[in-house]
């Protein structure tokens, strides 16, 4: 059987992995606590495991993905990132956000601008899903 610091090697030599994630990882995989905290730290120092670098990898991902600002901050707030960190992983993003609404408005619905009010709530409505800020969902429809 594999120790809790070979299996949160496994783990993130696969993808990057918050430290909340990887300690619910190891939990469930039936680690002692004491065994997985341990092996946290060991990876925080060899500097394998890193939010801030989550947070960064994370929002790229998920902006190329078609997701806003908003849906991104609480999924890494729901993946256990501090605040900081999510500040710094959107703050590093260089995307254009409302370029990626546009993208992602025109690939579900078209080119063609909303004709009537239901078409531009049903738009909005998506938008605000995807995460996306008023001030941006404003521009693309207007656009």
């Amino acid at each position: 059987m594999q120790t809790a610091v070979e299996a949160a090697q496994r783990l993130l030599l696969r993808r990057e992995h918050s430290v909340a994630e990887l300690r619910k990882k190891l939990c469930a995989k039936h680690y002692e606590v004491d065994e997985v905290e341990d092996a946290l730290a060991r990876m925080l120092k060899a500097g394998y495991l890193s939010d801030q670098r989550f947070s960064e990898h994370y929002t790229r991902h998920r902006a190329s993905a078609g997701f806003g600002v908003l849906r991104i901050e609480n999924e890494l707030r729901e993946r256990g990132v501090s605040e900081t960190d999510i500040a710094h992983g959107l703050g590093l993003y260089e995307g254009d956000w409302v370029a990626n609404a546009v993208h992602v408005r025109e690939k579900k619905f078209g080119q063609a601008k909303p004709c009537n009010f239901k078409d531009m709530a049903k738009q909005n409505n998506f938008l605000q899903y995807r995460g996306f800020q008023v001030e941006e969902i404003k521009q693309v429809i207007e656009k």
